[in-house]
C-alpha cells in the first residue's frame, strides 16, 4: 500500500502539520502491555516455553515474560538505540537475549508513525513527498523510509502471512483484533486498515495438528 498525493499538492498541504514528536507516555506506564492485550491468564502460555518478542523495543516485556516462567526468550528488533537500552535491562536481571523486529502494521490509521499527521496520512500521501516534509525539521538528505535511523518496513497483515507461510512455521491461532471505535466496520476486507493488534500463535509445520 503506497500514498498517491505527491509532488507540489503534498508539499502545500503538508506545510499546515507542524513537527510530531513521540509520545514520552503511553497507556502502558506503570502496566503490564501483555496482559493489556491478552488478559491476566497470558504467562500460563509462557511457562517453560521459548517466546519470540517481535518488536520487542527496550526489552520489558521480554524482562517480564522470562520472570513469569518462560525457559528462553528472544527478543527481536532493528532499532539500535532500543537494543541497547534493552540489552542493559536483561543484563541486569542476569539475562541475555537476541535482539530484532518490526512494528506496528502499515495500514493502522497511526502505522506511519511520525508520518501520520492524521489517520491514514501514510497511505495518502507519497513516500517523496512525506520525507520532504521530514527534512524541514530533521537533519540527513534522506529520501526513502529504509534509510531512515528507525526505518519503516510497512508491514501489513497480508505480508506477515505469506513470510509466515514461506517459512518452516504456520499458524496454530490467528486473529485480527479491531480496533474498539471500528468493530461494527471489521472484516476481511478491511482489517489493514482497521486492526488494532494481531495475535498469533505459531508452530512448526512438523507439528500441525498434533
Amino acid at each position: 500500500m503506497k500514498g498517491f498525493v505527491g509532488g507540489i499538492w503534498a508539499d502545500r498541504i503538508l506545510e499546515y502539520f507542524p513537527r510530531i514528536e513521540t509520545p514520552e507516555t503511553t497507556v502502558y506506564d506503570g502496566r503490564s502491555k501483555l496482559e493489556m492485550t491478552f488478559g491476566p491468564n497470558i504467562w500460563a502460555e509462557f511457562h517453560g516455553k521459548t517466546v519470540v518478542d517481535f518488536g520487542c523495543g527496550d526489552g520489558k516485556e521480554c524482562v517480564e515474560i522470562a520472570e513469569h516462567g518462560a525457559s528462553r526468550v528472544i527478543g527481536l528488533d532493528i532499532r539500535r538505540k532500543v537494543l541497547d537500552i534493552a540489552l542493559e535491562r536483561t543484563r541486569a536481571v542476569g539475562l541475555t537475549k537476541v535482539i530484532l523486529g518490526f512494528g506496528p502494521i502499515w495500514g493502522h490509521p497511526l502505522g506511519g508513525h511520525m508520518f501520520s499527521v492524521f489517520p491514514w496520512a501514510h497511505l495518502v500521501f507519497t513516500e517523496s513527498a512525506l520525507m520532504r516534509w521530514r527534512a524541514k525539521f530533521r537533519s540527513g538528505n534522506l529520501t526513502r523510509f529504509s534509510e531512515m535511523p528507525e526505518p519503516l518496513n510497512r508491514m501489513t497483515i497480508h505480508r506477515f502471512k505469506r513470510l509466515v507461510k514461506a517459512s518452516p512455521l504456520c499458524f496454530a491461532s490467528f486473529r485480527a483484533v479491531p480496533i474498539r471505535r471500528l468493530i461494527y466496520f471489521h472484516n476481511r476486507l478491511t482489517q489493514e486498515f482497521f486492526t488494532s493488534v494481531v495475535q498469533c500463535r505459531l508452530c512448526h509445520r512438523s507439528k500441525a495438528g498434533r
